[in-house]
């Protein structure tokens, strides 16, 4: 069997699956993209992923990309990186309509509000119109995207919910708790509106709990707006406004972090922070336009709030607060649950898919779902009916059972 992936650039926010992948016995995959690196991510502290056993294509030629289309069996998978966001895309898309190959989709949902939201929609039911026949199964990234295709016109048994799930810590080293039972909180992002670093200063300026201290770090044209807000609120002792730093140093911050805070007001369509965090032991907060939402199922590693409500940010950091800095019990709890997480079984879980959409097998359960019931929801109607969800913890769980099945 070939896999075929067809993306913008060498994300290492899909690395994992796609050298594990690779080491599957049985499997050829290949690794078209665009670009390395977007020069802008570079410049954000992103790393060239390392792909292992995938074969690499970087830029290819309108013919090229066609050469690879041509080279289609039955035994070949195509999947696409969204269908018309950039140009190889575009062009691969006809290209592999034209074989016998399995193809499906690896994507987030858009942003459904407003005109621009409906336009988008519309759009989106003119590419399901197009392609939904042909395409077999569609790996839903976050929170909310398996609606998100289903209002565009796809089949609801052909979406299955996915997300951006990040490379395995080497090592782990579990920093001493603060001795005066400090909370160290991180934000880690870019400095911009939709990240919503002003959100989580007022909530924090309403937290009457225990002692904090809030280390941002990212970089980005509301650095200054942002500091200044910090000094009028009164918080400048306790936080600190770092610029953007290499990938590798971002994780050693996380990994000294009590508590991650992803305060995102708008549209994210995972934030893969959130899973670098409780892949390290570090519990998480977002709110519910981040699609890694989906990871917090359960209170006893993180929270999800509504986006732009400072009450209800104020109120979940005034919860973790009081329960001081993170102990070694939690961490290692956090850090065993998110083996659900790693590459090898989201790689897994996609040939599991594949073979599903197929009809070579049954259909999988989502690994890191195993074991929980769906949270609480809170809906807020959009103009076309898609709904955006609030969880609510509850409940143990073991969602290794996946893992421990594979």
């Amino acid at each position: 069997m070939r896999i075929v992936f067809w993306q913008n650039m060498m994300a290492f926010h899909q690395s994992a699956h796609i050298r594990a992948l690779a080491d599957t016995p049985g499997w050829e995959v290949v690794w078209v993209v665009q670009e390395t690196l977007r020069p802008e991510r570079a410049a954000m502290g992103w790393p060239i992923p390392d792909p292992g056993g995938a074969r690499v294509v970087v830029g290819p030629s309108a013919q090229r990309i066609r050469e690879i289309a041509d080279e289609s069996d039955r035994d070949t998978v195509h999947v696409f990186g969204g269908t018309r966001s950039y140009e190889l895309v575009r062009l691969a898309v006809p290209a592999c309509l034209r074989t016998p190959a399995t193809l499906g989709i690896l994507s987030e949902r858009s942003d459904h509000r407003g005109v621009k939201g409906l336009a988008r929609l519309l759009r989106g039911r003119l590419e399901a119109a197009r392609l939904g026949r042909r395409v077999s199964f569609i790996l839903a990234i976050g929170r909310g995207a398996p609606e998100w295709f289903q209002a565009c016109g796809y089949l609801r048994e052909r979406i299955y919910p996915y997300g951006y799930l990040m490379e395995t810590p080497e090592r782990l080293s579990f920093p001493e708790r603060d001795p005066n039972g400090v909370l160290r909180l991180l934000f880690l992002g870019q400095f911009i509106p939709r990240k919503g670093g002003d959100v989580l200063l007022r909530g924090l300026a309403g937290v009457a709990a225990g002692p904090w201290r809030l280390r941002m770090v990212g970089g980005g044209p509301t650095k200054a707006g942002w500091s200044a807000l910090a000094d009028r609120l009164g918080l400048s002792p306790q936080v600190e406004l770092t610029d953007a730093m290499p990938h590798a140093e971002c994780m050693q911050e996380l990994e000294y972090a009590d508590l991650l805070v992803l305060p995102s007001t708008r549209k994210e369509g995972w934030g893969a922070v959130v899973s670098e965090a409780l892949m390290r032991g570090v519990p998480a907060i977002c709110t519910d336009e981040c699609g890694a939402a989906d990871l917090l199922r359960e209170r006893w590693r993180g929270e999800v709030v509504r986006a732009r409500s400072v009450p209800a940010l104020s109120a979940a950091l005034e919860r973790w607060i009081a329960k001081g800095p993170r102990t070694s019990e939690q961490t290692e709890r956090i850090v065993e649950w998110s083996k659900c997480i790693r590459g090898e079984v989201a790689a897994a879980y996609m040939l599991d898919v594949i073979r599903h959409a197929r009809g070579d097998g049954p259909r999988p359960e989502v690994p890191w779902w195993a074991g929980t019931t769906p949270p609480d929801t809170q809906h807020a109607p959009s103009s076309h009916g898609i709904g955006v969800t609030t969880a609510a913890g509850a409940g143990q769980e073991d969602p290794r059972a996946y893992c421990e099945r594979r």
